[in-house]
C-alpha cells in the first residue's frame, strides 16, 4: 500500500510523466496547427482564388515562349542594318558575354540575316513567311538557335497589332513608346507577369539601341544598329 500511495503521489505531482506527455501533446498539436496555417497562407494567399484558378495561373507561368513566325508582308518599313549583338547570360557571372556582328535586311518579301564572327560568316538566315532557310558554320555552337533569333527579331521589328493578333493564350503584348513587354497571364485578373522585356532607343530603321531581357530563358540581348551603307 505505501508503494501504491507513492505512485499516486507521483501522478499528482506537477512534474509527473502524465503531465509531461500531455504538455508535449499540446505543444505538438499547436505546432501542427501553426504549420497548417502557414501552408494554407502560402498555397492560397487570396481566399477568393479557387484551386482551378491557381492551377491555371501556374500553367501560364510555365507556358513555353511562342515561336513567332509572322509574314514579312506585315512589315511597315524596309530596313538594311549593320548590327552588333551582345548576349549576356542572366544569373551566371562566370560566363562571358558573346558578341557577333550581323547584317540584317528586312522588306515585305523576306528577312535576311548574315552573322559574322572573327571576320568569317557563321550563319545565314532567310525567312519569307513560309519557310526558314539557314546555313550554319560547322563550328557554330548549338546554343545559337535560329528559331529564337527569328522570334526576337519579330518582337522588335514587326507591328504591335500584328504581334498581338498572332500570340496564343496565355501570352499578351503590352506596348508603350519605345517599350514592349511579353506577358504570360491575364492583366484583368492581375496575374499577368512580364517574361520578355524589349526597350528601344533611337530609330529602328537607322541608329538604334535595343535591349531584350528574357527572364524565362535567362539572357540579355543588346542590339546596336546603324544603316548598313554607313558601315561600323
Amino acid at each position: 500500500m505505501p508503494k501504491a500511495m507513492d505512485t499516486t503521489a507521483q501522478a499528482r505531482a506537477p512534474g509527473s510523466a502524465l503531465q509531461r506527455v500531455t504538455r508535449r501533446r499540446g505543444a505538438c498539436m499547436a505546432a501542427l496547427a501553426c504549420a497548417a496555417l502557414v501552408i494554407g497562407c502560402a498555397s492560397r494567399s487570396d481566399p477568393t482564388v479557387s484551386r482551378d484558378t491557381a492551377i491555371d495561373r501556374a500553367s501560364e507561368a510555365l507556358a513555353p515562349l511562342p515561336m513567332l513566325r509572322l509574314a514579312p508582308a506585315l512589315l511597315e518599313r524596309e530596313m538594311s542594318l549593320s548590327q552588333r549583338l551582345t548576349v549576356t547570360p542572366l544569373g551566371d557571372g562566370n560566363r562571358a558575354p558573346q558578341v557577333v556582328d550581323v547584317q540584317l535586311e528586312l522588306d515585305r518579301d523576306s528577312l535576311r540575316l548574315a552573322a559574322f564572327a572573327l571576320g568569317q560568316r557563321v550563319l545565314l538566315m532567310q525567312w519569307d513567311g513560309r519557310e526558314l532557310k539557314t546555313q550554319r558554320h560547322p563550328r557554330l555552337p548549338a546554343e545559337v538557335d535560329e528559331q529564337r533569333m527569328l522570334r526576337d527579331m519579330t518582337l522588335v521589328y514587326w507591328p504591335g497589332a500584328a504581334l498581338s493578333g498572332a500570340l496564343p493564350p496565355p501570352w499578351i503584348l503590352r506596348e508603350s513608346p519605345g517599350h514592349r513587354e511579353l506577358l504570360a497571364g491575364s492583366p484583368g485578373a492581375g496575374s499577368a507577369r512580364a517574361v520578355v522585356d524589349v526597350a528601344v532607343s533611337g530609330d529602328l530603321a537607322r541608329d538604334s539601341r535595343i535591349v531584350i531581357v528574357n527572364e524565362r530563358e535567362h539572357y540579355r540581348l543588346l542590339i546596336e544598329s546603324r544603316p548598313l551603307e554607313s558601315g561600323r
